[in-house]
């Protein structure tokens, strides 16, 4: 028997519940999240995840629950052992688009059959990476230029219209999106 409540996945009753409690205590939307990460050797690091809070309550259950590695090609000075720190930053980019998207359809009782998404960012690395470039500052040099997201959405009770309007919302709700649209400001301390 199928959840009268679950579409596309997602629990609707439950997103229906964390609106309106956000509603009613804006705190909760407050949320960090944390890694702890050290060095491996070359360019390979390894992150555990570490607890996170939310609404000034901390959750420790997640704590060393995940371990996320990056390294690089060999072109890029690494040994290929695991995703390069962009990949992790463009898999942030396309899953919290589809989280966004897939909770929007949801919460409009759009039923999705299929979502897919080719995501792909160009950097240029000379600068700061290499230093090759004398004279350029953090904020004028190498990094992302650009994040892409081609989707394909598969919704045959919905018109186009609602799917498009769909996507923009979610695009629009996406935080991390929004993060690489608007920039954030970086903080590293030494201890």
């Amino acid at each position: 028997m199928r959840n009268a409540h679950m579409l596309d996945g997602v629990d609707t009753s439950a997103l229906t519940k964390m609106v309106e409690a956000v509603r009613n205590d804006r705190n909760l939307a407050k949320v960090t999240f944390r890694a702890n990460s050290q060095w491996q050797g070359g360019c390979l690091v390894s992150s555990q995840i570490a607890p996170m809070t939310q609404g000034g309550d901390t959750d420790t259950g997640r704590a060393g629950k995940f371990t996320l590695t990056s390294d690089h090609p060999p072109s890029l000075l690494g040994n290929d052992e695991a995703p390069t720190p962009a990949e992790y930053l463009l898999q942030g980019f396309a899953g919290c688009l589809a989280c966004n998207i897939v909770a929007t359809a949801a919460s409009r009782g759009v039923e999705l059959e299929s979502y897919s998404c080719e995501a792909e960012t160009d950097w240029d690395v000379s600068s700061l990476f290499l230093g090759i470039t004398a004279g350029i500052t953090a904020e004028q040099g190498s990094g992302a230029q650009e994040f892409r997201a081609k989707l394909k959405i598969v919704a045959p009770k919905a018109s186009r219209e609602e799917i498009e309007a769909v996507v923009k919302a979610g695009r629009e709700r996406s935080p991390v999106t929004n993060t690489l649209a608007r920039g954030a400001k970086v903080v590293v301390t030494l201890e």
